[in-house]
């Protein structure tokens, strides 16, 4: 796991962005194209939550012809068919081996338009459950040259959250006042950074008859918090503010007075990534500083011992679902300052 710069790399992101690629060359014994060398991208996040665990596997490219043509053939960032053996090797909690799980190749989920080729979106994936006490290496084989390239997650133990309670009636509004609502949780096992997020259920009527003709969310994504280790048990809190709630909401729903609004539910979800995920996001935040290069994180390496490109983490989210509306929040929320021109119809009991 090192932490090296950006420009030391030959990804497609920084093959379009290097500035020496640009300059003319000065003699003709110059070469601006560097030696051939297989560089493996890999991207693969597990969730023993998820049915299907996804893992994205590519190649680095670098040629003499422009990096954007390039990047629109398929052959320059897929390996070929059959030219990978993917594997996740399954360790229980004392490191004993317990099984090898196969991952073979889809092209089930499309890939937006973009700067790299979209067709034939290739994914390796297993169907394979997976245990939250266990760890898992993947393994990638290059058939070809016997390279091999490994990385290693445990997976986040389930989160426990203490405060709301399913079919809680949340209050942001009472007696006139704006009140705050807390959240409250443990850190979970191999869980480094938390997010909660208030998802917030509502229906639309577009014909003026009583009824849910569309089902359409907001989310309220909160500050996250890191833990201060991976053990776990650690007490986690975040107050939600009423007031900033109905703000929120006045921002995220345009007003149309051609449909009625009934609101359905909230729910309350913790996203948390594991160690290295939330390193690789930290790493990767916007620069407020003048020097915008930032060094790039990866936990991949071959068995040359060599860093490849990409991160092998784990996720997880944790719910409370069913969560209603005190009276006064709802009230609140019909005819409030700041959402009474939403068309919330007072269904509020």
């Amino acid at each position: 796991m090192k932490l090296k710069s950006r420009y030391s790399l030959i990804s497609p992101i920084s093959l379009i962005s290097l500035p020496f690629l640009l300059l003319p060359s000065c003699s003709n014994d110059f070469e601006v194209i560097d030696k051939w060398k297989d560089i493996t991208i890999v991207y693969g996040v597990l969730n023993q939550d998820d049915p299907v665990q996804y893992i994205r596997i590519q190649r680095a490219f670098l040629g003499k012809e422009n990096a954007y043509t390039m990047a629109q053939s398929g052959d320059s960032i897929y390996y070929p068919d059959g030219a990978l053996t993917v594997n996740m090797e399954e360790y229980d909690d004392n490191n004993a081996y317990l099984k090898t799980i196969s991952l073979s190749p889809t092209y089930e989920i499309a890939k937006d338009t973009g700067s790299f080729n979209n067709s034939g979106h290739k994914l390796y994936k297993s169907n394979d459950s997976l245990e939250y006490k266990n760890t898992y290496k993947l393994i990638i084989t290059n058939n070809s040259t016997g390279k091999t390239i490994n990385a290693v997650s445990p997976l986040i133990h389930p989160v426990i959250i203490s405060k709301p309670v399913i079919g809680k009636k949340i209050n942001f509004f009472n007696k006139g006042l704006y009140q705050s609502e807390r959240i409250e949780w443990k850190s979970s096992p191999n869980g480094r950074l938390y997010q909660p997020v208030l998802r917030f259920y509502y229906a639309e009527d577009n014909n003026g008859i009583a009824g849910w003709d569309d089902t359409l969310t907001v989310d309220w994504v909160q500050m996250s918090y890191t833990a201060q280790n991976l053990t776990g048990n650690q007490s986690m809190l975040t107050d939600l503010a009423g007031e900033e709630f109905f703000k929120y909401l006045k921002s995220q729903i345009p007003e149309n007075s051609t449909v009625s609004r009934y609101f359905i539910k909230m729910e309350l979800l913790i996203y948390v990534a594991g160690d290295e995920l939330s390193t690789y996001y930290s790493i990767n935040q916007p620069s407020l500083g003048i020097v915008q290069e930032k060094p790039v994180y990866t936990n991949i390496k071959n068995n040359k011992g060599e860093d490849e490109i990409g991160i092998f983490s784990c996720r997880l989210i944790a719910r409370v679902d069913g969560l209603s509306m005190a009276f006064d929040t709802c009230v609140e929320l019909t005819s409030g300052q700041y959402t009474q021109t939403l068309g919330f119809t007072n269904i509020c009991q």
